[in-house]
């Protein structure tokens, strides 16, 4: 019973951090802009970027 109850769980974790994964991942048609906020990246200076723009294309937010 212990090892059904074991796999049971496993299961349940890999859905539901499968979902999770997928929620985040936004795709953007070529004809829009998906504008990402908050810390993003670095510039060459080494500078924070607040924002990214993605054109067609996909990104995890």
């Amino acid at each position: 019973m212990e090892l059904f109850t074991l796999v049971v769980v496993i299961i349940i974790l890999l859905f539901i951090t499968f979902i999770a994964i997928l929620t985040r991942y936004k795709k953007c048609p070529s004809d829009r802009i998906l504008v990402v906020y908050g810390k993003v990246g670095r510039n060459s200076g080494g500078e924070s970027l607040s924002a990214k723009c993605i054109h067609g294309g996909a990104a995890f937010i």
